[in-house]
C-alpha cells in the first residue's frame, strides 16, 4: 500500500471529497479541475461517486505540480469545510470519529482506515492506513487538532515511523504521535 494506489479497484470516493480538495486549492481551482478532467473526472458534483483510483491519479498529478508543502496545506484546509456533528468539542472526540467520517465518503471495498489511541490527557497515536499522501494527512491531522484544541494549546505532530517506513516508501501506513 503506497500513496496514490487504491487498495481495491472497486472503491469509489464521494464527490464531496473531491470538491473539498478543489475548493482548498483557492486561486488554483482551475488547475485542479483541469487535472481532474484529464483523469476522467469532469465537473465533479457533490453526492456523486467517482472511481477512487481516477481520483488518486488526479491527486498524484496535482501533488507533482504543486509540491509537498502545498499538499500539506490542502490537508489543513479540509477541516475548515467539514460538517461536524453537534457536540463534538475535543481533539480526542474528532480523532475517534475520523475513521467513521472517512468510511462514509468511500465505498465499494477496502478503502483504508484511520485509528486513534489516546496516550495521555492531551496526546495520542494516529495510524493512517489510506492511499492518501502522507503530506496531506499531516496537514489534515494538524488542522483537526488545532481546530478542536483549547485556544492556548500548541499542536505538535511527529511522524513516528523509522526512516523508510512511510507510505512515501511503500509502507502500509504512516503513524503519528500528536500532542496538543
Amino acid at each position: 500500500m503506497t500513496e496514490f494506489k487504491a487498495f481495491e479497484p472497486s472503491v469509489e470516493v464521494l464527490g464531496d471529497v473531491v470538491l473539498s480538495v478543489v475548493h482548498a486549492m483557492g486561486a488554483f481551482k482551475g488547475l485542479a479541475l483541469q487535472i481532474l478532467d484529464r483523469h476522467g473526472i469532469s465537473e465533479p458534483q457533490q453526492h456523486l461517486w467517482y472511481p477512487q483510483q481516477a481520483w488518486l491519479d488526479a491527486f498524484a498529478t496535482l501533488a507533482e505540480e504543486v509540491g509537498p508543502s502545498t499538499v500539506s496545506q490542502i490537508g489543513r484546509q479540509i477541516p475548515r469545510q467539514a460538517n461536524y456533528r453537534p457536540g463534538l468539542h475535543s481533539v480526542d472526540a474528532v480523532l475517534l470519529e475520523l475513521d467513521e467520517a472517512y468510511k462514509s465518503t468511500h465505498r465499494g471495498g477496502e478503502a483504508g482506515s484511520y485509528s486513534f489511541r489516546p496516550t495521555g490527557l492531551r496526546s495520542g497515536f494516529v495510524i493512517c492506513q489510506t492511499p492518501y499522501p502522507c503530506d496531506f494527512e499531516r496537514g489534515l491531522l494538524s488542522a483537526l487538532a488545532t481546530r478542536f484544541a483549547s485556544c492556548e494549546s500548541l499542536v505538535d505532530l511527529q511522524h513516528e515511523a523509522p526512516p523508510g517506513q512511510c507510505k512515501k516508501h511503500g509502507h502500509t501506513s504512516c503513524d503519528y504521535h500528536l500532542r496538543w
